[in-house]
Order: structure tokens, then sequence, then C-alpha cells
């Protein structure tokens, strides 16, 4: 029987981040907790150094890292990283995340999260504040929550709420702390919305969500970095690959929305008709925003895009073509 059993794993994935990946690691092993936890660290075939210093520390830590090394690039092959390669792996009661260009900032982030949902057992998902920072590593004006929420108990029904119709991409993925059954769950169901959405946070939450609620601590415990590189972040450098984006985002909804016995419907139509009236923003076609059926998502938008929408439907056809050359000055 292991003395020291592992009650949490950090699941870290990389990819070509041989300057940013040292303080991520150093983050995690500065954590200070009154258990054992483990750091799987999955490289996908990096061309640059990031393999080479993740199998420095993996020696220097052999019993709390765990690498996971390719010999041919999956992501690129449609596989979804997590579920096919790491998740399987996971030993700890509890699972957290932080991606080779993240890093968290408080050495107690582990305990006060392991601390939150051993105490409450209703809880499937505890999320807390992060800071954003550039590519130099300094703070930028960004952060999440983006919008302010007054409980530190959010019940799922209003989580919900916040991430499908108030704010998209409510908390950021390196304040997860989630329950591994959740985890297993994925991997034995492999539901079908999990793998049809573009990305792996949203429908991680969204299954969180449908077997408990969430804490919330109020606290900044750790650092995204922001335009790093993300799945939305490099579909917008092409118009085409961010139409695909939330083309598979409205697929993922749909799907959600046969499988869950917990989310109102109403909340998911909201999310889909907002994605709706982007998509007919990227092709250009304004008209098609229908003034009626879409009037909650108008009236959500800020001043710039509300003038956008209204100028385009008089003239659609100028409008589409400075935005494109607005595109290609970002």
């Amino acid at each position: 029987m292991d003395i020291n059993p592992i009650e949490v794993s950090v699941v870290c994935l990389a990819y070509n981040q041989e300057s940013t990946i040292e303080r991520m690691i150093n983050s995690i092993l500065n954590q200070e907790t009154t258990f054992a936890y483990e750091i799987l660290i999955h490289d996908d075939f990096s061309t640059d150094q990031t393999r080479t210093i993740i199998e420095r520390y993996a020696r220097l830590y052999p019993e709390k890292i765990v690498p996971i090394y390719q010999t041919e690039n999956q992501f690129s092959k449609g596989k979804k990283i997590s579920v096919d390669f790491v998740y399987p792996l996971v030993k700890g009661k509890y699972v957290a995340f932080c991606e080779g260009d993240d890093f968290w900032i408080c050495s107690t982030k582990l305990q006060q999260q392991y601390e939150a949902l051993e105490t409450h057992g209703d809880c499937s998902l505890c999320v807390h504040d992060v800071i954003c920072v550039n590519s130099e590593s300094k703070i930028i004006n960004k952060k999440f929550p983006r919008i302010n929420i007054i409980n530190d108990y959010i019940k799922s029904d209003d989580y919900f709420k916040y991430e499908l119709v108030d704010c998209p991409w409510l908390f950021q993925t390196t304040s997860y702390f989630v329950r591994s059954s959740i985890i297993r769950r994925i991997c034995n169901e492999r539901p079908k919305f999990f793998f049809d959405y573009p990305v792996g946070d949203l429908p991680l939450v969204l299954l969180c969500l449908e077997v408990g609620d969430c804490i919330y601590i109020k606290q900044q415990m750790s650092a995204y970095r922001s335009l790093a590189g993300g799945v939305l972040t490099q579909n917008k450098k092409n118009l085409d690959q961010e139409i695909k984006y939330y083309e598979r985002m409205i697929i993922g909804h749909k799907e959600y929305k046969k499988y869950t016995a917990k989310c109102n419907p109403i909340y998911i139509d909201y999310a889909i008709a907002s994605i709706e009236v982007t998509l007919y923003k990227l092709k250009g076609d304004y008209r098609g925003i229908d003034l009626e059926k879409y009037s909650n998502q108008i009236r959500s938008q800020n001043v710039k895009n509300k003038a956008v929408i209204a100028i385009g439907r008089l003239i659609p056809n100028v409008t589409y073509s400075l935005y494109k050359k607005m595109r290609k000055c970002l």
C-alpha cells in the first residue's frame, strides 16, 4: 500500500514552449501541500527544446513528474490530447491544470482548492481569480472572471447562465480544480459533445456542472499568458479557420443540449444565437442578422459592434471590406 497516495494530479500540455515551460514547472513544484501530488506533462512532439527541458526536470523530480512524449504531433491529427493520452494516467482524487505557457502565482493554490472540495462534497469544481500577462510576463489590463461575481458558492444554474449568456469563458483553465471522477467519466463515456467542441475547457466545466456546484476562491492564484497561441487565438489569424471554430462551437452546443439533464436549454439557445451573430459578421452577411430574432444579442453588444452591424446592414460590401483590412493589421 502506498504510504503517500497521490491526492492531486496536475495536467500540463506543452508544445514548443521552451521559453516559458520552466516557469510553469517551477510554479507547480513550489506548491506547499500536506499531501502528495503528481505532475503529468505531455509534450506533443515539440520541435524546439521543450522536451529537453521536461526530460531534465523529470530526472530531477522522478517522484513528482510523469512525462508523456509523442513521436508525432497528435493535435494535428485531431486527437483530444488530454482524453486520449493524459487523463487515463491520472492517479489523484482531484485534478488541476496548467498549460506550458501559463504559471501559478500562489504557493498554496493546490492546498486551498483541495480543502475547498474536501469541505464541500456537493461541489465538483473549484475556481479562482486569474491575472493575464503578455509574452514578456508583464501584467496586462485583463483578468478572469471578467464580470463581478458576489458569491463564493456558485450554484450550477447560475454558473450555466454566467458561462453561456453573460460572459463566455468565465474562468480560465489554470484555475480549474475538479474531482477525478469527472475525468474518469469523460474517459469511460466519451460523451459526443465533449469531442464536438473545438476546445476542451468548456465541455469539462459543463460536465462538472452536471453533477455538482462550484466553489469560487476570490484570490489571484495563477497567470494566463494572453494571446500566446491558444486555439481561438490561432484561428483568428485565418478567417476561414475562425469561421470553422465558431461553427464547431455551435455543433458542440447543440450536442450538449441533447446530453444535458441540468442546463436550462434557454441558456444554450442564447449561446448559439450569439455565435450565429458572430458568424454573420465574419462572413460579411450583416443583413442576415435578423433584428428581431437577435434583439437580445444585439442589445448586449458594445457601441462599436452595434454600429458595425447597423452600418453593415446598409452597406455590407464596404463594411466587410474595411473589416478584412482591419484584420490584416492585427
